[in-house]
């Protein structure tokens, strides 16, 4: 059986007497897509800065494709392969989409420091660009300013992005804000493209986009894990459905 690509043990994270990280673990495996689901103040945002980095943790690890990076910077992180969408968009919408996904592929070149000056008249990044917002829908939009996107349209490019990173584990923070049906089933069919390709962390609140992606369910509350299992699994928890689906259909 394959190793985790993140392995999370016994994490804790303290705010004076108020615990919101309980010795949680789980692990997400190769090509997995894990959610993490809890209703609000469960600890999911806290979670997720943990494991990116912008929070240090109290105690417990985090062993990321073999490595402990638990004190590793959230820049050293992100170019192994840990990318984070979706929180703080790193979207310039002044600049066209095919620049935006242009900067990120300059980002994890070799020479990086001439990100500004070389991305626009780069005629190899700009192929490079072009394949990825091909891979989201996006490619017809390349010359559009990214401002002038629709809510769904920058959630993609923001994908493009990630991807120009080469992920080797993509974390999710609530894609589906915000969206209406139509978006959200569009990007619904977009993730499900790379399922399989590209091990997830979810952490989102529509509970129809969760039990239709991912793999394995946590679901955390009160910052800590109280069960983990299949999606199907997880619906008939009694433990689960009391503290946060409720006893109506899900």
């Amino acid at each position: 059986m394959a190793d985790p690509i993140l392995s999370v043990r016994n994490l804790q994270k303290h705010y004076g007497a108020i615990c919101v990280t309980n010795h949680v673990s789980l692990d997400v495996m190769p090509d997995e897509i894990h959610a993490v689901i809890g209703p609000n103040g469960a600890g999911k945002t806290t979670l997720i800065h943990q494991i990116t980095g912008h929070l240090k943790p109290d105690g417990g690890s985090l062993v990321y494709d073999g490595q402990n990076i638990a004190n590793l910077p959230m820049q050293r992180r992100a170019r192994m392969g840990l990318v984070r969408t979706f929180q703080i968009t790193s979207i310039v919408g002044s600049l066209t989409v095919l620049d935006n996904v242009a900067l990120a592929v300059q980002s994890i070149a070799h020479n990086p420091l001439d990100l500004w000056a070389n991305a626009y008249q780069d005629k190899a990044l700009n192929d490079q660009a072009l394949v990825y917002l091909d891979q989201v829908g996006l490619a017809e939009r390349h010359s559009v300013e990214a401002r002038h996107l629709s809510h769904g349209e920058k959630r993609a490019l923001e994908i493009a992005m990630a991807l120009a990173l080469k992920p080797k584990l993509l974390l999710l923070d609530e894609p589906m804000a915000g969206m209406g049906h139509d978006e959200t089933q569009r990007l619904l069919s977009l993730l499900q493209r790379f399922k399989g390709q590209i091990a997830m962390l979810l952490v989102e609140h529509d509970m129809d986009a969760v039990f239709s992606l991912a793999d394995r369910v946590s679901v955390l509350v009160d910052g800590e894990v109280i069960a983990c299992a299949t999606p199907a699994l997880v619906r008939q928890d009694p433990r689960v459905r009391a503290a946060y689906l409720g006893d109506g259909d899900v």
